[in-house]
């Protein structure tokens, strides 16, 4: 009985200790930015040659996005996406998803890196045969979360460090 106890005991501590870990760590960045916040600090750094367009409500589905779509958006508090202009050229996207809190975020994340794994496949063949030049931005795919944001990109090698830097630095406290 005794020792029963001293492992409850330890697994309750546990408990508290992973819960207080947790929490710290979703404080280490701010919550109260919408997405369109962050999304301008980071556009700071973006080349303003093509020009970007907002991805309208729609851009998150089944066909691009996966069966779990719907779950991703039921996750998100709000969303802004970046596309090139020039997309027949340029595959340059920017996103930064606000999820409800931090727990999500570690969940849709998975959802967001199946989405880019899915375009870096059906992207790579069409741009080999019409585009090379933009291949490399699909092999810098990178994601980034910090506290209940999510950020991914499709750029070169410099703009992703720099739009990753500024938006670390946005959430920041």
């Amino acid at each position: 009985m005794k020792a029963m106890l001293r492992r409850a005991l330890v697994g309750a501590l546990l408990l508290a200790l992973l819960c207080a870990a947790l929490v710290a760590c979703d404080s280490d960045y701010r919550n109260d930015l919408t997405s369109s916040e962050v999304m301008a600090s980071v556009k700071a750094t973006l080349p303003a040659g093509d020009g970007y367009r907002v991805a309208g409500d729609g851009f998150i589905n089944a066909s691009d996005w996966g069966a779990d779509y719907q779950k991703l958006i039921d996750m998100l508090i709000d969303r802004q996406i970046l596309l090139s202009e020039s997309s027949d050229t340029n595959i340059d996207e920017v996103g930064i998803l606000r999820c409800k809190d931090a727990k999500r975020a570690d969940d849709a994340r998975a959802i967001v890196e199946d989405y880019l794994a899915a375009k870096q496949l059906r992207m790579k063949p069409l741009l080999e045969s019409y585009n090379p030049n933009e291949i490399p931005k699909l092999d810098n795919i990178r994601v980034t979360v910090c506290g209940s944001y999510i950020l991914y990109t499709v750029l070169s090698s410099a703009e992703t460090g720099e739009a990753h830097d500024a938006f670390k630095g946005a959430l920041a406290e």
